[in-house]
């Protein structure tokens, strides 16, 4: 609950924040236990009092600032203009639109959010209807601002607009041309606005990988489908024989494994079973080799000893009397468990040579 108020804390008024923190905690069911154990609820009430004097002393926020003076310009330079909000957040969206409303910036009419949900019972969520409604008050200039998450950059049918702004947001180069793609006017721009240096420095990257992006399609389409199909040839043979030289690698390493291992007696290197045979069942090791019994000494108790993992009924001892394992009952059949620190482990075809 604290840090979502500090996020929003980041973006919007102080003021903003501080409704939604108390708002939050005092609809939590476990705000009382929360009392009663967090180590560090001093310290959060400490921060909740600092929020709440930044609620009186804030300044306007520069990002804010920022967001009303590019606004402002656009609508001096077209009243017709439309202008598309990227947020994070469905909450930073809601929250956003309720700033821009309260503000009032003339010529922009009202701000209307889109939401990422088709479920309106969820909290600032919207069903089909209402989110249908929005776009077509966006269309038709009842409402020249739409405030969104990233419904909006595909599958939604937003008509276009002059100004994107990506309200310290950014995504991959695929939602990058997909917001941008959203400015269809003419003298259409988009813009980020960013507080963190890692949005500005992914959404760079993201610039570069567009340019080298579409440096490939125009150097394809340069190329034509005769000349592109015959360099597709060439690199299907390449990473064919790539593949086929992978393989032969990854044959040849496995050719090194051992497919089966022996478990020989530590003591008297005498055969227990073979690694085969070996089943985990709540953490023992246990063999199903049914020749297990003629090679070893059954030693069976007379009474059986019942722990938490296993019903145990004997002990497996190898001809030499080295202990191998316990005799234990599982879902009605007897088995038994092979102890590790009795074994050696060998190749079995290394028991030729």
């Amino acid at each position: 609950i604290y840090h979502n108020a500090a996020l929003l804390n980041n973006l919007l008024p102080a003021s903003y924040a501080f409704e939604q923190l108390n708002s939050s905690e005092g609809k939590s069911d476990t705000t009382d236990k929360i009392r009663r154990t967090c180590a560090f609820l001093e310290y959060f009430i400490r921060e909740q009092r600092e929020l709440e004097i930044r609620v009186i002393s804030e300044m306007d926020k520069e990002i804010l600032r920022e967001l009303r003076k590019v606004e402002n310009e656009i609508i001096r330079v077209d009243s017709n203009s439309r202008v598309l909000i990227f947020c994070q957040r469905r909450e930073t969206s809601q929250l956003l639109a309720k700033y821009l409303n309260q503000m009032k910036i003339e010529g922009m009419g009202r701000a209307e959010v889109l939401a990422s949900t088709n479920a309106a019972a969820v909290k600032n969520g919207q069903n089909k209807s209402e989110r249908r409604d929005v776009i077509e008050s966006f269309k038709n200039g009842l409402c020249k601002v739409i405030v969104a998450t990233s419904v909006a950059e595909e599958g939604l049918d937003v008509p276009a607009c002059n100004l994107i702004i990506k309200y310290n947001i950014t995504g991959n180069v695929i939602s990058r041309v997909q917001q941008r793609g959203r400015a269809r006017a003419s003298n259409s721009r988009s813009l980020l606005l960013a507080l963190d240096e890692k949005v500005e420095l992914k959404e760079n990257q993201n610039k570069s990988a567009e340019r080298i992006m579409m440096r490939t399609v125009e150097r394809i389409y340069e190329m034509g489908d005769a000349a592109f199909r015959e360099t597709l040839e060439k690199e299907k043979i390449v990473q064919t024989k790539q593949e086929v030289a992978n393989e032969k690698e990854m044959k040849k390493r496995d050719g090194k494994k051992y497919k089966e291992l022996s478990l020989l007696c530590e003591k008297c290197n005498n055969k227990v079973c073979s690694s085969d045979s070996i089943r985990l069942f709540h953490n023992h090791f246990v063999s199903v080799d049914s020749g297990l019994w003629q090679r070893m000494i059954v030693q069976v108790r007379r009474k059986s000893y019942l722990t938490q993992t296993r019903d145990e009924h004997g002990i497996v001892r190898c001809p030499c009397e080295r202990e191998i394992g316990i005799v234990v009952k599982i879902e009605g059949y007897f088995v038994p468990t092979i102890k590790p620190e009795a074994i050696l482990f060998k190749p079995t075809n290394a028991l030729t040579h």
